[in-house]
């Protein structure tokens, strides 16, 4: 589905953006499965972005609330698309809001973001090792949808309901095939 102008309907902004998160984390957890690890942490960060402006799009007056009027008048131009430099300074805001352990899981997806370019070049990358980055890419994942039902689930339509629970359910097998990295 097309993404509609967020200022023209936020609602269906909103959802497009939740069904966006799990479908990225579909396509990740593909691309894990079968070895394509820069590929899934890279999908798993796109996953988390559209997270984020789903979480912004749907508590905007709270976070404008809390801004000054020039903070205030960025976030309503473009706050809800949330660009990659963006991530840390909006996950913070939304950690104030009571949304926990959001920037906490931007700085991991953050780190995804940058495995996706760097691998495991022991010079620039922030994992040591294939299993540093799995943990990772499940705990980013999994915080995700968790959090979609926790902080969302009142935009999920059918559609949306059955992707999740299709997704949810292959994130658990996954899992517990990897139980030796977890």
């Amino acid at each position: 589905m097309e993404l509609p102008s967020f200022k023209a309907n936020k609602e269906l902004y909103i959802k497009v953006r939740v069904m966006e998160a799990i479908e990225e984390i579909q396509l990740s957890l593909y691309m894990l499965r079968t070895g394509f690890l820069r590929n899934s942490a890279s999908k798993t960060f796109m996953a988390f972005k559209a997270f984020l402006s789903a979480l912004v799009g749907a508590n905007m007056n709270s976070i404008l609330k809390m801004k000054s009027k020039d903070e205030g008048e960025r976030y309503k131009k473009r706050g809800y698309s949330v660009s990659t430099r963006s991530i840390k300074g909006i996950s913070q805001d939304l950690d104030r809001l009571g949304f926990k352990n959001v920037s906490y899981v931007g700085d991991r997806a953050i780190n995804l973001h940058s495995y996706q370019y760097n691998g495991l070049d022991p010079d620039f990358s922030p994992y040591r090792n294939k299993e540093e980055l799995i943990r990772d890419i499940i705990s980013v994942d999994e915080f995700i949808l968790s959090s979609l039902r926790e902080w969302l689930s009142n935009f999920f339509d059918d559609e949306i309901k059955t992707s999740y629970d299709k997704t949810a359910g292959e994130l658990k097998k996954i899992k517990e095939e990897l139980k030796l990295f977890l």
